[in-house]
């Protein structure tokens, strides 16, 4: 189940060494690698350090050899742990907690954009359908109630996706049992609290009136994100099938990740085929934590960028790293766009700063313009 390599996951140079000194991945043990050990009547601290770290001497990638193999990986991600709790937790958090990072962090990038010039008329993800922008973005588009501190009441959040996506101005029973069964249910285990909460809204909404939401508090920026948002002409997810990511079989309590994204949020879905190559500019394609799950990772970014102005790479910061990852894209991300006469920013601080959270994040956010 586990493979040796001969080549560097990044470059395929076959000249590496071993690393020495303080690991560059987490040695924490997480229910992906615990299940595995188990298949491979492992102890879990047997299996962590059977998983050894190498260093690429010529592009510089943090790899581990040996390390699962196709057929391991398609087992462990498509069927023993087949959902994808950190998407799904973010889609959670995306819709209903009251202090939302991930919300934050998607208005910072279109006040980025916005303020540094760099127009995005198409936006499209690869990789979790639930884990990235798409909701933030739904919700700016349509004007979700937001406050300065990004607090997102659940309440209201339920209001804003039933009159959005679920029936437009039509607040009789039958639209909020509609609500309650396609996005109420996903949150809840007990069917009373489900009831419960559609009487709650039936009180609510009775009282309401007339009375319109989706006001923005002013805040630095507001201006620009409205902007940036408004010339995004089309949303999109483009379906891209990997043996170490999880793909299809991803569900979440009631339905899958791709169905959700389409049935709830409506994000097109398509496949990088069927991207033009031509007309590129203003194109934008996001991998929200994706790339360091790829096979080939480096000849999928090259198709990327061939078909796109931008290409936004989420990945985790070094230390922070489990082993379900094979490599940790580091500086061989840089020396890619330098070697293909890219440009390449590190906007991580930019965006925490607009988004007025601490920088100590997990993820570092890098910015390709290809043209």
């Amino acid at each position: 189940m586990l493979e040796n390599y001969e080549k560097c996951p990044w470059c395929s140079s076959t000249v590496f060494e071993p690393c020495l000194g303080e690991p560059r991945f987490s040695s924490e043990v997480n229910h992906y690698l615990s299940s595995f050990a188990e298949k491979m009547l492992l102890s879990e601290p047997e299996l962590l350090n059977s998983l050894r770290e190498y260093r690429c001497l010529e592009c510089g990638t943090f790899f581990l050899n040996p390390w699962f193999n196709e057929e391991s990986g398609k087992w462990l991600f498509g069927e023993e742990k087949s959902v994808h709790r950190a998407g799904w937790s973010e889609f959670y958090s995306d819709i209903r907690t009251e202090h939302n990072k991930k919300y934050g962090l998607a208005q910072a990038f279109l006040e980025f954009m916005g303020s540094n010039g760099l127009g995005v008329t198409e936006y499209y993800e690869m990789g979790c359908p639930v884990f990235g922008f798409f909701v933030p973005f739904s919700k700016i588009s349509a004007g979700a109630p937001l406050t300065k501190n990004l607090e997102v009441n659940l309440e209201e959040n339920y209001y804003f996706f039933a009159r959005k996506f679920l029936g437009g101005n039509d607040w009789g029973k039958r639209s909020l049992i509609r609500l309650f069964l396609r996005l109420g249910l996903m949150f809840t285990s007990k069917s009373g609290q489900v009831f419960k909460a559609i009487h709650h809204m039936q009180v609510k909404l009775k009282n309401r009136n007339s009375k319109t939401y989706g006001k923005i508090t002013q805040r630095h920026g507001n201006l620009l994100i409205h902007q940036a948002i408004q010339g995004i002409k089309r949303i999109g997810y483009i379906e891209h099938d990997e043996p170490f990511f999880w793909g299809k079989a991803c569900f979440g309590e009631i339905t899958s990740c791709k169905n959700t994204l389409i049935g709830t949020v409506g994000v097109d879905s398509t496949s990088l085929e069927k991207l033009n190559g031509y007309n590129t500019r203003g194109r934008l394609i996001a991998l929200h934590n994706f790339l360091d799950h790829v096979a080939k990772p480096r000849e999928l970014l090259n198709d990327l960028c061939l078909k796109c102005e931008f290409v936004l790479v989420v990945t985790h910061r070094m230390s922070v790293v489990g082993k379900q990852h094979r490599f940790i894209l580091n500086e061989n991300l840089l020396k890619y766009a330098a070697e293909n006469n890219y440009k390449i920013f590190d906007i991580t601080e930019s965006l925490y700063e607009l988004a007025g959270f601490d920088v100590g994040s997990d993820d570092l956010f890098y910015l390709i313009k290809v043209t």
